[in-house]
């Protein structure tokens, strides 16, 4: 069983029986928010960035993204910008209110009206009257765990530790427990739903459509078997019916079976029981209240920030040997540092490139640029040109699934003062090994580590052993 702790997926923002669009599809620079059909392509193109905190644990809060671009919250009209790892940029969903609020503003997402076409902006999250109606949305297509509000009794030493997601409620702290499939038989039809510790095993993450269904991420349905209190709740094969369909807000589970939601059935924790594996049924929350077996904080979990560090080894070209080091952040950061020595008679420019080997399809590709000029024997000036530049690419984010399994290319580059073109090398992400051309003609490859890259330059460098090039 795969363990994940971030709410992974492609999804929507569902608000009613609307969704919230980018204003053009492809999203571009100032692309503002509005309401819309969820059944418009551009519904379902959100997906969830690290934060801006440099956290490396899964977190509440992070950067929302449609075509490599950053939801801004922009003085109050929120809009699609280039990502700069600012707190501009950083949201987080309240499963309480199940409103999205700005982390910078402290506002919330707002529009003016219900139904389609409404411009969506932020206001006080406690504001009312005319014209303020807080976009409380159901994040639809994302993986989200749901922590009940009792504790467990006992904890259970399994193949799989305990996992305390971002949100929990307060009166189950100590032993939190989530929804879960019993015994992980999400693909089996007629699987008990319970409460069982959390450990964020694919038995206890779940995704809602934006037709209500709540479905396991095998593709089953949480299903109620029945319009009344104490009926069962397990999976099923979705087919369509009310039994399958919930509606989720103020941190409760509700069943479409009861018409309207006048009377609303919420899923529950059967007799109240802090036992781990207690199934789950419908409760009655206009005669029990709001128990803590009623209780489902759901947790919309940002991914951590991951960090690639490669590096290039030594690298020649003409009469220059270079290296650099490129640190780069899912979150956009990025620090690039090397240097280059002249170890010749002359002087020459050089440039020290490193960019992805195989950019996203309709990226340039984020490129890390190291450049100067060294001196040599018969030369004033130095040997030695040495750079450290940090900042924020927003085409990282773009390139980033692109970048972890296509890799980096270094690229050193030496001109004479006429330009001549001499060389250049490159070198994959954790490079293994590197392969050495001179004018598309193959010289030899040199192996480090069983993974093959491609490697230009006018002399031999790298280390390892030699092989032939075919």
């Amino acid at each position: 069983m795969a363990l994940a702790t971030t709410s992974s997926g492609t999804g929507a923002f569902q608000f009613g029986n609307n969704c919230l669009l980018p204003t053009q599809s492809p999203a571009a620079s100032g692309t503002q928010l509005v309401t819309g059909s969820c059944s418009d392509a551009s519904a379902t193109g959100f997906t969830l960035g690290p934060s801006d905190s440099d956290s490396t644990v899964p977190t509440a809060q992070g950067t929302i993204l449609v075509n490599g671009l950053c939801l801004d919250a922009n003085g109050g009209t929120p809009r699609f910008e280039a990502c700069s790892a600012g707190a501009s940029q950083e949201w987080t969903w309240d499963p309480m209110t199940t409103e999205m609020k700005s982390i910078s503003t402290g506002e919330c997402l707002t529009v003016g009206a219900f139904g389609p076409g409404q411009s969506v902006s932020l206001a006080s999250c406690t504001a009312s009257g005319p014209g303020l109606i807080h976009v409380g949305v159901t994040p639809a297509g994302f993986d989200l765990m749901f922590v009940n509000g009792i504790a467990a009794s006992s904890t259970f030493n399994g193949p799989h530790p305990p996992y305390t997601p971002p949100t929990v409620p307060p009166s189950a702290s100590a032993n939190p427990q989530c929804l879960d499939v019993f015994l992980d038989s999400e693909t089996l039809p007629n699987a008990p739903i319970d409460n069982f510790q959390c450990n964020a095993t694919n038995a206890q993450w779940f995704r809602f459509t934006t037709g209500g269904q709540l479905q396991t991420l095998a593709g089953t349905c949480v299903t109620a078997l029945g319009a009344s209190a104490g009926a069962g709740v397990q999976v099923e094969t979705c087919n369509g019916s009310t039994g399958q369909q919930w509606l989720y807000g103020s941190e409760h589970l509700y069943s479409a079976l009861d018409a309207e939601f006048v009377a609303p059935f919420s899923l529950d924790v059967q007799n109240e029981s802090a036992a781990p594996l207690t199934v789950t049924d419908l409760g009655d929350t206009a005669v029990e209240g709001a128990p803590a077996g009623q209780t489902w904080a759901a947790n919309l979990i940002w991914p951590a920030e991951q960090t690639i560090v490669v590096s290039s080894g030594n690298m020649f070209a003409q009469e220059e040997e270079g290296n650099a080091t490129l640190t780069i952040h899912s979150n956009g950061k990025f620090e690039y540092k090397g240097g280059v020595h002249d170890f010749g008679a002359g002087a020459d420019y050089f440039t020290l490139d490193a960019y992805p080997t195989a950019p996203a399809a309709g990226t340039r590709g984020p490129i890390f640029d190291g450049h100067g000029q060294v001196f040599g024997t018969f030369e004033p000036g130095s040997r030695d040109s040495n750079w450290d530049a940090t900042g924020v690419d927003s085409e990282i984010i773009a390139n980033w699934q692109a970048i972890q399994s296509g890799g980096i290319t270094f690229r050193l580059h030496v001109a004479t003062a006429v330009g001549t073109d001499i060389g250049f090398v490159a070198l994959d992400v954790g490079v293994a090994t590197l392969a050495i051309f001179t004018g598309g003609e193959c010289i030899n490859s040199v192996v480090n580590n069983s993974a093959t890259v491609s490697a230009y330059s006018d002399q031999q460098g790298g280390g390892g052993v030699q092989i032939n090039c075919n």
